[in-house]
């Protein structure tokens, strides 16, 4: 059972709520109605960035043994829905 994937799973799914109800997906740090969200997408895009230095030779910038949560699904996910990184 992976917990942190179904949440992850769980937070795209009320990204596509706001998405729905916003028609973006620019939540805000600080987003009231639902303040997890406003957290998890701005996480979403510091493990992006983090994913994109650890992609490139040499990782210039990235501690040993440093990791990311994001990969080329997620990215994925995220892209198709309209996310800005």
């Amino acid at each position: 059972r992976d917990s942190l994937g179904e949440s992850w799973n769980q937070r795209l799914d009320e990204l596509r709520q706001y998405k729905e109800e916003n028609g973006n997906c620019l939540v805000p740090s600080r987003y009231p109605p639902n303040p997890e969200l406003g957290v998890w997408v701005g996480t979403q895009r510091t493990q992006h960035r983090l994913y994109q230095r650890l992609q490139e030779d040499g990782a210039a910038g990235v501690l040993p043994g440093q990791s990311s949560a994001m990969n080329e699904d997620r990215v994925r996910q995220l892209g198709e829905l309209g996310f800005v990184w």
